[in-house]
């Protein structure tokens, strides 16, 4: 809402962000198996090499699939 009030599309006063993120590197991840995906880690997180981001189970919620 706020890049739209700064680029005058709608009124009011645009917000600045006190601490931008800036992203320079986005990856796509891919499992080798199916099922449902399990996040450990939350949005808008920072996280370095080497973190478990989740895991896969089956739909039973065995691991291993």
């Amino acid at each position: 809402m706020s890049l739209m009030r700064y680029l005058k599309i709608i009124p009011g006063k645009a917000e600045m962000v006190e601490s931008p993120l800036f992203i320079d590197r986005c990856a796509m991840l891919r499992s080798e198996a199916t099922g449902i995906f399990y996040p450990l880690v939350e949005r808008n997180r920072t996280v370095a090499k080497g973190t478990l981001l989740g895991y896969v189970t089956d739909f039973f919620r065995r691991l291993g699939v």
